[in-house]
């Protein structure tokens, strides 16, 4: 995870999604702020990237497994994705399945964030099944949310998850939580952020002054948060009815009739329904012909007889009147003569100038990566792309040009944040140096944390099988004269409690008999004399009360033995023990000679084994023996490990007898299966 969230802020990759298909098989009743996940989930989430986890595979109905409890947790249930007739698993059936059906072995809990497929995923040749397989599926929505609108909080993004998702009912508890819908959420996150309509532009034959053909082709750019999606372009001004998809370039015919002025409108709306309330509008002047400016001699004339008219002298204009008759007189003057055609616009070579770029405002410092940056610039042909970085070279893509833009810095320690902006026109002409502005990046620092109370059980163990456990008391700060303290496993404050007694800094406690599970001890604190000053915070502590052993069955342990040449057996099993509380630890082999396997796997029965050569442990692999097969990480339907062990020296043809146990998180030995063979 620190990987990830430095990649964030470092701005080495966009993250935005982490996927946690892990979890213990112990599940929390409600958000658990305990242990090292949530302060570490809470970063994640404080750099803009969601921690997605598993919700387990316990078949908890008022549950959900660590760490996908903590509260900044995105937790996910599974539900099938079809109908796969009745399924079995190894912590519960279900009878008949359909799609959008909670699995049954999937924890739930009213505070559970979403579900996702679980049942039955096949991907790289594998079919499996678990809420490990949901997790993925909503990390990757995540991503897509995320895609569509860059500019989205993790909040926001989860908000639109959930809003948008189908509610399913589990039939378990009645609890309804959302199972994702990708397009719903995506058109979800953009109506929840974009409020704005488009704004774009529209050239018309590059943005040429005059056309010779009502033939002519628009360039078209447009920005929205959401997407531009659809356009309605026209020759009037009025309200535009006939929208199509969104394109860039267009061929149009411009209005017909006589030549001279020709306006567009292009009116745009973005993927959520926003619509340009003035459209963008290009002019253009239509000159299809040229027409002479004085008349000319019937071809047919004839002279006139007698003489000819002497030559009429031109007359001399003063310069004053020069400019202002020599129009009107030269084609009385000169009647035959034709005007020079209007000399054709340049074409644009040159980009974009005149631009400037300002981050939030031209403000000096921001205390978030998250700003809003201004842009402007004046070209010919208009300004019609741009392509914002946080590198001052190898820009892209580019996009359509927008006034203002949303943009997140780059990640890292505090300190100078330079964004740079390439602009490009509509005939393609490209700025050779970008625009660039630069902020200072000065985030809040936060807040002092205070350090709570704190009392650890067992030396901070994680299970027990015994009542009496022992307790190591820290207060938060000075512990003040005459402090007395309660524990408690059934009080909630200090008003609860009944039995008080002096500070101690450890204490010996006893356990309620039951229930079997999370057990959560309290230490509060009070002052006998109120002037002595402030009574320290309470003290939480939790450990998990396992007093019965894993449950092995034979079908799944599959015990086998195997001689082996010269006096030696190899005993083989399944690693398909299952403990619903502190999992399974390893796994104990002892035998002895004769057709009797030893009575248990532990005291006398073990040291005799161990000194004849007959006794072993054999670790468990991790993540084995939690309820649900392999756990919330593994996924509900892999495969238990296959084990062997071993024995050598022992009398060919002899009967040997072994015994083979399972033991718990918390230490407690099951009875065992016994198998007997010949070495």
């Amino acid at each position: 995870m620190d990987w990830a969230v430095k990649a964030k802020t470092s701005g080495q990759y966009n993250v935005c999604a982490i996927n946690l298909s892990l979890g213990s098989e112990v599940g929390r009743a409600a958000p658990c702020r305990d242990g090292a996940y949530e302060p570490a989930f809470a970063a994640a989430r404080a750099a803009g990237v969601l921690p997605v986890v598993a919700s387990g595979n316990e078949a908890n109905k008022t549950a959900v497994a660590y760490p996908g409890c903590a509260p900044s947790a995105v937790s996910v249930g599974a539900v099938y994705d079809r109908d796969v007739g009745s399924r079995a698993w190894t912590v519960c059936a279900d009878a008949a399945t359909a799609a959008d059906q909670a699995a049954c072995f999937s924890n739930s809990a009213p505070f559970m964030t979403l579900l996702a497929p679980g049942a039955i995923i096949n991907a790289g040749g594998w079919s499996m099944a678990g809420t490990s397989q949901a997790a993925p599926h909503a990390a990757g929505a995540i991503a897509v949310l995320k895609a569509a609108v860059p500019a989205a909080t993790p909040d926001q993004v989860v908000s639109a998850l959930r809003s948008s998702g189908k509610p399913i009912t589990d039939g378990r508890n009645g609890v309804t939580t959302p199972r994702i819908n990708v397009p719903a959420g995506v058109a979800a996150l953009q109506a929840a952020l974009d409020k704005a309509a488009p704004t774009g532009s529209v050239l018309i034959n590059g943005g040429a002054a005059t056309a010779a053909s009502l033939d002519a082709a628009l360039t078209i750019a447009g920005a929205d948060a959401s997407g531009v999606a659809a356009m309605c372009v026209s020759n009037a001004p009025g309200a535009c009815v006939a929208f199509e998809p969104f394109a860039a370039a267009k061929a149009w015919r411009l209005a017909d009739g006589a030549d001279g002025p020709r306006t567009v409108y292009v009116t745009l709306r973005d993927s959520v329904g926003n619509t340009m309330a003035v459209p963008a509008q290009a002019s253009i002047a239509l000159q299809r012909t040229v027409a002479a400016l004085g008349p000319s001699p019937p071809a047919n004339a004839s002279a006139e007889p007698g003489p000819s008219p002497s030559p009429v002298p031109s007359p001399v204009l003063s310069p004053v009147l020069s400019p202002v008759l020599s129009p009107v007189l030269s084609p009385v003057l000169s009647p035959a003569s034709s005007p020079a055609a209007p000399p054709s616009p340049a074409p644009d070579t040159a980009p974009p100038t005149g631009g400037s770029l300002l981050i939030n405002g031209g403000a000096a410092s921001t205390d978030s990566p998250d700003v809003t940056l201004a842009l402007s610039a004046t070209d010919a042909s208009g300004v019609a792309w741009m392509c914002i970085s946080n590198a001052a070279a190898g820009c892209a893509p580019f996009e359509p040009f927008a006034r203002t833009k949303a943009w997140s810095l780059p990640g890292g320690p505090d300190g100078p944040r330079t964004v740079y902006a390439l602009l490009r026109d509509a005939v393609g002409n490209t700025m050779a140096a970008p625009l660039q502005a630069t902020i200072q990046l000065a985030t809040p620092s936060p807040p002092a944390s205070t350090p709570g109370s704190t009392v650890a059980i067992n030396g901070g163990a994680a299970y027990t099988s015994a009542r009496r456990v022992s307790l190591a008391i820290t207060p938060a700060g000075p512990v003040p004269p005459r402090t007395q303290m309660c524990i408690s496993e059934a009080a909630v404050d200090a008003a609860g409690c009944s039995r008080w007694f002096g500070y101690s800094a450890t204490k010996k406690f006893m356990l309620a008999s039951s229930p079997q599970g999370l057990r959560t001890v309290r230490v509060f604190f009070r002052l006998r004399d109120p002037s002595a000053g402030v009574a320290p915070a309470p003290a939480v502590g939790t450990i998990i009360y396992d007093t019965s052993g894993p449950g092995m069955n034979p079908d799944a342990m599959r015990l086998s033995a195997t001689p082996a040449a010269g006096g030696g057996v190899t005993v083989g099993f399944l690693q398909a023990a299952s403990d619903g509380l502190s999992g399974v630890s390893q796994y104990l082999v002892v035998g002895r000679q004769g057709s009797s396997a030893p009575p248990r796997c532990r005291g006398a029965s073990l040291k005799s084994a161990q000194r004849k050569g007959l006794g072993m442990s054999v670790q468990a692999a991790p993540g084995a023996g939690n309820k649900a097969g392999a756990g919330a990480g593994a996924g509900a339907t892999s495969a238990p490990a296959a084990e062997a062990a071993s024995f050598s020296g022992l009398k060919a043809g002899e009967t040997y007898s072994f015994r083979i146990c399972a033991v718990d998180g918390a230490g407690n030995v099951a009875a065992g299966l016994t198998l007997t063979t010949q070495a």
